[in-house]
Protein backbone atom coordinates (compact mmCIF):
# COMPACT_ATOMS: atom_id res chain seq x y z
CA UNK A 1 0.00 0.00 0.00
CA UNK A 2 0.81 3.88 -0.51
CA UNK A 3 3.11 4.68 2.36
CA UNK A 4 1.59 8.51 2.74
CA UNK A 5 -1.82 6.43 2.96
CA UNK A 6 -0.87 4.10 5.01
CA UNK A 7 0.88 6.28 7.51
CA UNK A 8 -2.61 8.19 7.68
CA UNK A 9 -5.04 5.16 8.27
CA UNK A 10 -1.68 4.24 10.92
CA UNK A 11 -2.37 7.10 13.44
CA UNK A 12 -3.71 6.21 16.78
CA UNK A 13 -7.07 7.55 17.17
CA UNK A 14 -8.60 9.23 20.40
CA UNK A 15 -10.44 6.21 20.81
CA UNK A 16 -7.47 4.15 21.01
CA UNK A 17 -6.05 6.61 23.18
CA UNK A 18 -8.67 5.86 25.45
CA UNK A 19 -8.41 2.05 25.17
CA UNK A 20 -4.70 2.50 25.69
CA UNK A 21 -4.98 4.00 28.86
CA UNK A 22 -7.70 1.68 29.92
CA UNK A 23 -7.66 -1.66 28.12
CA UNK A 24 -10.68 -3.12 29.93
CA UNK A 25 -13.08 -0.12 28.26
CA UNK A 26 -14.59 0.15 24.82
CA UNK A 27 -16.82 2.83 24.03
CA UNK A 28 -19.96 0.85 22.56
CA UNK A 29 -22.55 3.66 22.44
CA UNK A 30 -20.62 5.12 19.79
CA UNK A 31 -21.40 2.31 17.48
CA UNK A 32 -25.31 2.03 18.48
CA UNK A 33 -24.48 -1.05 20.18
CA UNK A 34 -27.21 -2.07 22.13
CA UNK A 35 -29.07 -5.17 23.42
CA UNK A 36 -29.60 -6.37 20.09
CA UNK A 37 -25.54 -5.58 19.41
CA UNK A 38 -26.24 -4.00 16.35
CA UNK A 39 -23.60 -1.56 14.78
CA UNK A 40 -25.67 1.56 13.28
CA UNK A 41 -24.55 2.48 10.34
CA UNK A 42 -26.28 6.03 11.00
CA UNK A 43 -23.78 6.55 13.81
CA UNK A 44 -20.65 5.70 11.21
CA UNK A 45 -21.74 7.82 8.08
CA UNK A 46 -22.07 10.92 7.63
CA UNK A 47 -25.45 12.31 6.61
CA UNK A 48 -26.16 11.15 2.83
CA UNK A 49 -23.27 8.99 2.82
CA UNK A 50 -24.19 5.39 1.29
CA UNK A 51 -20.31 4.44 2.00
CA UNK A 52 -17.65 4.96 4.49
CA UNK A 53 -14.54 3.59 5.86
CA UNK A 54 -12.59 3.36 9.24
CA UNK A 55 -9.86 2.50 10.44
CA UNK A 56 -10.59 -0.81 12.33
CA UNK A 57 -9.92 -0.22 16.18
CA UNK A 58 -6.90 -1.98 17.59
CA UNK A 59 -5.34 -2.80 20.82
CA UNK A 60 -9.43 -4.62 22.10
CA UNK A 61 -11.32 -7.30 21.76
CA UNK A 62 -14.48 -6.59 19.69
CA UNK A 63 -17.00 -7.84 20.53
CA UNK A 64 -19.72 -10.33 18.94
CA UNK A 65 -22.18 -8.24 16.76
CA UNK A 66 -23.99 -7.64 13.74
CA UNK A 67 -24.55 -5.24 10.64
CA UNK A 68 -27.18 -3.28 9.85
CA UNK A 69 -25.11 -2.50 6.57
CA UNK A 70 -22.73 -4.39 4.28
CA UNK A 71 -18.91 -4.64 5.88
CA UNK A 72 -15.91 -5.12 3.88
CA UNK A 73 -12.75 -5.38 5.45
CA UNK A 74 -9.41 -5.03 4.09
CA UNK A 75 -6.29 -5.61 5.38
CA UNK A 76 -3.70 -3.25 4.37
CA UNK A 77 -0.68 -4.79 6.61
CA UNK A 78 -0.57 -7.02 9.20
CA UNK A 79 -3.31 -9.75 10.07
CA UNK A 80 -6.74 -9.64 12.23
CA UNK A 81 -8.41 -12.63 14.11
CA UNK A 82 -12.46 -12.69 12.79
CA UNK A 83 -14.57 -14.62 14.41
CA UNK A 84 -17.35 -15.20 12.14
CA UNK A 85 -20.53 -17.63 13.64
CA UNK A 86 -18.31 -19.33 15.86
CA UNK A 87 -15.86 -19.86 12.90
CA UNK A 88 -11.96 -18.55 12.82
CA UNK A 89 -11.09 -16.67 10.07
CA UNK A 90 -7.24 -15.00 9.63
CA UNK A 91 -7.42 -12.27 7.27
CA UNK A 92 -3.98 -11.75 6.09
CA UNK A 93 -2.39 -8.24 4.58
CA UNK A 94 -3.87 -7.54 1.40
CA UNK A 95 -6.79 -9.91 1.96
CA UNK A 96 -10.61 -8.64 1.73
CA UNK A 97 -13.36 -9.96 4.02
CA UNK A 98 -16.93 -8.99 2.95
CA UNK A 99 -19.88 -9.54 5.34
CA UNK A 100 -23.62 -10.33 5.02
CA UNK A 101 -25.73 -8.23 7.67
CA UNK A 102 -26.93 -11.71 8.85
CA UNK A 103 -23.12 -12.37 10.14
CA UNK A 104 -22.45 -12.52 13.77
CA UNK A 105 -19.33 -10.74 13.58
CA UNK A 106 -16.42 -10.67 16.48
CA UNK A 107 -12.94 -9.30 16.06
CA UNK A 108 -9.78 -10.26 18.22
CA UNK A 109 -7.26 -7.49 19.83
CA UNK A 110 -5.02 -6.15 16.87
CA UNK A 111 -1.54 -4.17 17.37
CA UNK A 112 -0.30 -1.20 16.16
CA UNK A 113 0.94 -2.25 13.04
CA UNK A 114 -2.12 -4.14 11.95
CA UNK A 115 -3.91 -1.76 9.68
CA UNK A 116 -7.06 -2.47 9.13
CA UNK A 117 -9.92 -0.44 7.13
CA UNK A 118 -13.44 -1.20 7.79
CA UNK A 119 -15.95 0.23 4.76
CA UNK A 120 -19.46 0.99 5.91
CA UNK A 121 -21.88 0.15 2.57
CA UNK A 122 -25.70 0.76 2.58
CA UNK A 123 -26.71 -1.82 -0.01
CA UNK A 124 -28.20 1.00 -2.18
CA UNK A 125 -24.44 1.98 -2.65
CA UNK A 126 -23.76 -1.71 -4.22
CA UNK A 127 -27.03 -1.84 -6.67
CA UNK A 128 -25.55 1.80 -8.58
CA UNK A 129 -22.22 -0.03 -8.25
CA UNK A 130 -23.96 -2.74 -9.93
CA UNK A 131 -26.19 -1.18 -12.49
CA UNK A 132 -22.94 0.70 -14.09
CA UNK A 133 -21.93 -2.30 -14.99
CA UNK A 134 -25.32 -3.00 -16.61
CA UNK A 135 -27.84 -5.69 -14.92
CA UNK A 136 -26.88 -9.11 -15.25
CA UNK A 137 -24.01 -8.48 -17.11
CA UNK A 138 -21.90 -10.78 -15.08
CA UNK A 139 -23.46 -13.77 -13.62
CA UNK A 140 -21.24 -14.36 -11.24
CA UNK A 141 -20.96 -10.65 -10.08
CA UNK A 142 -24.92 -11.06 -9.61
CA UNK A 143 -24.70 -14.40 -7.64
CA UNK A 144 -21.90 -12.41 -5.04
CA UNK A 145 -24.31 -9.62 -4.63
CA UNK A 146 -27.27 -11.80 -4.33
CA UNK A 147 -25.81 -14.12 -1.81
CA UNK A 148 -24.41 -10.63 0.27
CA UNK A 149 -27.90 -9.13 0.29
CA UNK A 150 -30.24 -12.07 1.71
CA UNK A 151 -31.18 -12.30 5.04
CA UNK A 152 -30.24 -15.44 6.19
CA UNK A 153 -27.18 -17.80 7.05
CA UNK A 154 -26.69 -19.62 3.67
CA UNK A 155 -23.60 -17.04 3.11
CA UNK A 156 -22.83 -15.19 5.91
CA UNK A 157 -19.20 -14.10 4.10
CA UNK A 158 -16.93 -13.84 1.41
CA UNK A 159 -13.28 -14.12 2.01
CA UNK A 160 -10.69 -13.20 -0.82
CA UNK A 161 -7.22 -14.16 -0.35
CA UNK A 162 -6.35 -11.62 -3.35
CA UNK A 163 -3.15 -10.14 -1.76
CA UNK A 164 -1.09 -10.60 -4.39
CA UNK A 165 -3.90 -9.59 -7.30
CA UNK A 166 -2.19 -6.24 -8.04
CA UNK A 167 -5.31 -5.26 -10.33
CA UNK A 168 -7.11 -5.61 -6.77
CA UNK A 169 -5.26 -4.28 -4.44
CA UNK A 170 -4.74 -0.90 -6.71
CA UNK A 171 -8.62 -1.22 -7.03
CA UNK A 172 -9.18 -0.97 -3.25
CA UNK A 173 -6.50 1.52 -2.52
CA UNK A 174 -8.23 3.58 -4.98
CA UNK A 175 -11.70 3.30 -3.32
CA UNK A 176 -9.71 4.72 -0.40
CA UNK A 177 -8.44 7.51 -1.92
CA UNK A 178 -11.90 8.63 -3.38
CA UNK A 179 -13.52 8.34 0.08
CA UNK A 180 -10.16 10.05 2.31
CA UNK A 181 -10.22 12.97 0.08
CA UNK A 182 -12.66 15.15 -1.37
CA UNK A 183 -12.55 14.98 -4.94
CA UNK A 184 -15.21 16.64 -7.45
CA UNK A 185 -17.26 13.44 -8.88
CA UNK A 186 -16.17 11.37 -6.39
CA UNK A 187 -19.54 9.55 -5.70
CA UNK A 188 -19.45 8.37 -9.42
CA UNK A 189 -15.46 7.71 -8.74
CA UNK A 190 -16.55 5.22 -6.08
CA UNK A 191 -19.20 3.67 -7.90
CA UNK A 192 -17.11 2.92 -10.90
CA UNK A 193 -14.34 1.85 -8.52
CA UNK A 194 -16.47 -0.79 -6.93
CA UNK A 195 -17.93 -1.65 -9.83
CA UNK A 196 -14.53 -2.56 -11.41
CA UNK A 197 -13.99 -4.38 -7.77
CA UNK A 198 -16.47 -6.52 -8.11
CA UNK A 199 -15.66 -7.50 -11.73
CA UNK A 200 -12.62 -8.55 -10.56
CA UNK A 201 -13.46 -10.29 -7.40
CA UNK A 202 -15.42 -11.98 -9.97
CA UNK A 203 -12.43 -13.52 -12.20
CA UNK A 204 -10.64 -14.35 -9.18
CA UNK A 205 -13.42 -16.69 -7.14
CA UNK A 206 -10.61 -19.45 -7.11
CA UNK A 207 -9.12 -16.96 -4.34
CA UNK A 208 -12.73 -17.25 -2.04
CA UNK A 209 -13.47 -18.80 0.79
CA UNK A 210 -17.19 -19.03 2.31
CA UNK A 211 -18.86 -20.73 5.44
CA UNK A 212 -21.16 -22.68 2.67
CA UNK A 213 -18.59 -24.76 0.68
CA UNK A 214 -20.70 -26.55 -1.07
CA UNK A 215 -23.34 -25.46 -2.31
CA UNK A 216 -21.50 -22.23 -3.15
CA UNK A 217 -18.93 -23.81 -4.68
CA UNK A 218 -20.77 -25.91 -7.07
CA UNK A 219 -23.29 -22.71 -7.91
CA UNK A 220 -19.73 -20.50 -8.66
CA UNK A 221 -18.21 -23.53 -10.79
CA UNK A 222 -21.91 -23.63 -13.11
CA UNK A 223 -22.10 -19.53 -13.15
CA UNK A 224 -18.19 -18.70 -13.75
CA UNK A 225 -18.62 -21.96 -16.78
CA UNK A 226 -21.82 -19.84 -18.30
CA UNK A 227 -20.01 -16.67 -18.11
CA UNK A 228 -17.19 -17.44 -20.07
CA UNK A 229 -18.27 -20.04 -22.13
CA UNK A 230 -21.92 -18.55 -22.78
CA UNK A 231 -21.80 -18.76 -26.70
CA UNK A 232 -20.93 -22.85 -26.82
CA UNK A 233 -21.47 -23.93 -23.35
CA UNK A 234 -23.36 -27.64 -23.23
CA UNK A 235 -24.11 -29.28 -20.42
CA UNK A 236 -22.16 -32.52 -21.40
CA UNK A 237 -19.02 -30.15 -21.41
CA UNK A 238 -19.83 -28.95 -17.78
CA UNK A 239 -20.09 -32.16 -16.63
CA UNK A 240 -17.43 -32.84 -17.40
CA UNK A 241 -15.91 -29.62 -16.03
CA UNK A 242 -17.32 -30.97 -12.32
CA UNK A 243 -16.52 -34.19 -13.14
CA UNK A 244 -19.48 -35.53 -12.03
CA UNK A 245 -22.51 -37.59 -14.17
CA UNK A 246 -25.00 -36.03 -16.63
CA UNK A 247 -27.80 -36.10 -15.56
CA UNK A 248 -26.74 -35.49 -11.29
CA UNK A 249 -25.32 -31.84 -12.85
CA UNK A 250 -28.72 -31.50 -14.19
CA UNK A 251 -30.33 -32.38 -11.51
CA UNK A 252 -28.30 -29.85 -8.79
CA UNK A 253 -28.53 -27.27 -11.31
CA UNK A 254 -32.20 -27.49 -10.94
CA UNK A 255 -32.26 -27.91 -7.27
CA UNK A 256 -30.17 -24.98 -6.21
CA UNK A 257 -30.97 -22.59 -9.27
CA UNK A 258 -34.81 -23.63 -9.37
CA UNK A 259 -34.10 -23.24 -13.19
CA UNK A 260 -32.30 -25.52 -16.23
CA UNK A 261 -29.10 -25.20 -17.41
CA UNK A 262 -30.37 -24.24 -20.61
CA UNK A 263 -32.41 -21.02 -19.09
CA UNK A 264 -29.05 -19.88 -17.44
CA UNK A 265 -27.45 -20.17 -20.34
CA UNK A 266 -30.34 -17.96 -22.48
CA UNK A 267 -30.08 -15.96 -20.02
CA UNK A 268 -27.09 -15.28 -20.47
CA UNK A 269 -27.00 -14.70 -24.03
CA UNK A 270 -29.86 -12.27 -23.85
CA UNK A 271 -28.01 -10.00 -21.32
CA UNK A 272 -25.33 -9.91 -23.69
CA UNK A 273 -27.18 -9.16 -26.32
CA UNK A 274 -29.07 -6.29 -24.57
CA UNK A 275 -25.71 -5.06 -23.85
CA UNK A 276 -24.63 -5.31 -27.45
CA UNK A 277 -27.93 -3.96 -28.52
CA UNK A 278 -26.88 -0.77 -25.92
CA UNK A 279 -22.87 -0.30 -26.80
CA UNK A 280 -21.99 -1.57 -30.36
CA UNK A 281 -22.98 -0.58 -34.02
CA UNK A 282 -23.31 -4.55 -34.67
CA UNK A 283 -26.30 -5.40 -36.99
CA UNK A 284 -29.03 -7.47 -35.02
CA UNK A 285 -28.06 -10.67 -37.54
CA UNK A 286 -24.31 -10.01 -36.27
CA UNK A 287 -25.42 -9.80 -32.53
CA UNK A 288 -27.38 -12.99 -32.91
CA UNK A 289 -24.31 -14.67 -33.63
CA UNK A 290 -22.33 -12.75 -31.64
CA UNK A 291 -23.95 -14.28 -28.52
CA UNK A 292 -24.37 -17.96 -29.57
CA UNK A 293 -27.59 -18.39 -30.98
CA UNK A 294 -28.00 -20.25 -34.79
CA UNK A 295 -31.66 -20.23 -34.37
CA UNK A 296 -32.59 -16.95 -35.76
CA UNK A 297 -36.73 -17.15 -34.92
CA UNK A 298 -36.25 -18.98 -31.39
CA UNK A 299 -33.78 -15.44 -30.56
CA UNK A 300 -36.52 -13.53 -31.50
CA UNK A 301 -39.12 -15.39 -30.14
CA UNK A 302 -36.73 -15.43 -26.45
CA UNK A 303 -35.93 -11.67 -26.67
CA UNK A 304 -39.09 -10.41 -26.75
CA UNK A 305 -40.47 -12.84 -24.14
CA UNK A 306 -38.06 -11.09 -21.94
CA UNK A 307 -38.11 -7.83 -22.82
CA UNK A 308 -42.00 -7.46 -24.47
CA UNK A 309 -40.47 -6.07 -27.46
CA UNK A 310 -38.18 -7.14 -30.80
CA UNK A 311 -34.69 -6.25 -30.61
CA UNK A 312 -35.33 -3.78 -33.54
CA UNK A 313 -37.43 -1.64 -31.08
CA UNK A 314 -35.10 -2.45 -28.09
CA UNK A 315 -32.84 -0.23 -30.15
CA UNK A 316 -34.97 2.43 -31.62
CA UNK A 317 -36.70 3.03 -28.18
CA UNK A 318 -32.88 3.40 -26.74
CA UNK A 319 -32.09 5.83 -29.82
CA UNK A 320 -35.21 7.70 -28.93
CA UNK A 321 -34.04 8.22 -25.04
CA UNK A 322 -30.20 9.53 -25.70
CA UNK A 323 -31.59 11.74 -28.63
CA UNK A 324 -34.46 13.08 -25.95
CA UNK A 325 -31.74 13.58 -23.55
CA UNK A 326 -29.29 15.42 -25.66
CA UNK A 327 -32.19 17.94 -26.51
CA UNK A 328 -32.64 18.73 -23.08
CA UNK A 329 -28.96 18.85 -22.58
CA UNK A 330 -28.99 21.38 -25.38
CA UNK A 331 -32.07 23.76 -24.21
Amino acid sequence: MNRILLDRLSVITKEEKEILRDPTKLNLSKYGLGKSMVVNCHRLLQSGNTIQIRPHTRFIDFPAHKHNYIEMVYMCSGKTVHKIDFEDIVLNEGELLILNRSALHEVKKADKDDIAVNFIILTEFFDRAAQMLGKDDNLVVDFLLSSLFQENKSVNYLHFEVGEILPIQNLLENLIWTIVEDEPNKSRIQQTTLGLLLLSLANHTDKLKTNSKNSYGFKNVVLRYIEENYKTATLNELSNVLGMKFSAVSKRISRQFNCTFKDLVMSKRLSQAEYLLKNSDLTIKEIILAVGYENVSYFYRSFKERYMVSPAVFRGNLKKEMSNKDNVVSK
